[in-house]
């Protein structure tokens, strides 16, 4: 349904025709809006353009909006990163992607996996992966368990982790504290406090990069499926198959 009045570009409003002077009709600037200052004028002009942006961005308006990211002006800056980060979610962590390369990496696990038969097993076990050593290990009633693997291959391993897995945001994605479990449908069948205090760990994540970069994340509720996929990665390694045997890195 077409709007009556008149649109300000400044304010975003659609207004009578008497808000609206001669000139100001022309430019689309509302009484009010002419009246305010030039920065700040400038500044709502530009905070209404990003807030009226179409979801779906031209080559020209992804652009626009990409320079507005880096503005000078803090409200035109987090307006801008918000839109943006809006319409293209992954595009920040895909550059992260970057810039993290494992070092070192320990996975405890202390919950129901499911094996290469597709069987449920408990599981209660750290596992470790060291880029330097080039060895995956993995300690379990005591007892270790490693394999050494290529460090070409200990590179590839490393690599899916950032990339496929995007381990780096597991943090952000992940992490569950006690503080937390008011937030967690799990949780609402409860019947006190004292059941959350005394919920164990159900594993917990601590990792190294090359940059210095260090991250924890530690979780009372079940493995997540990128989690769980790791921990079958992992366990491929350590105990291939008999067909896997001969060349197990393939």
């Amino acid at each position: 349904m077409k709007k009556h009045g008149h649109y300000c570009k400044i304010c975003g409003e659609h207004k009578a025709n008497e808000k609206f002077s001669g000139k100001g009709h022309v430019a689309h600037i509302c009484k009010s809006c002419t009246a305010m200052p030039l920065e700040e004028r400038n500044q709502a002009m530009t905070l209404t353009r990003i807030l009226n942006l179409p979801w779906y961005l031209s080559k020209e308006q992804c652009a626009w909006l990409k320079k507005r990211c880096h503005d000078d002006r803090p409200i035109i800056k987090e307006a801008a990163q918000q839109a943006y980060e809006c319409r293209f979610p992954f595009e920040e962590r895909n550059r992260q992607k970057k810039q993290y390369h494992v070092d070192h990496l320990s996975l405890m696990v202390n919950d129901d996996v499911y094996d290469e038969y597709g069987d449920e097993i408990s599981l209660n076990a750290i596992f470790r992966v060291s880029r330097k050593d080039s060895v995956i290990s993995m300690t379990e009633d005591g007892q270790e368990h490693a394999v050494y693997i290529p460090s070409d291959k200990m590179t590839k391993l490393l690599k899916w982790m950032v990339h496929h897995l995007e381990i780096f945001c597991w943090q952000e994605d992940y992490a569950l504290g006690k503080d937390d479990w008011n937030d967690d449908d799990e949780w609402d069948d409860a019947e006190d406090e004292s059941e959350i205090i005394d919920t164990p760990v159900c594993w917990q994540l601590d990792i190294t990069y090359r940059n210095g970069v260090s991250q924890q994340v530690v979780s009372y509720t079940s493995l997540p499926d990128r989690a769980e996929e790791l921990v079958s990665k992992l366990m491929g390694y350590l105990f291939p198959m008999e067909d896997e045997e001969e060349n197990p890195m393939e």
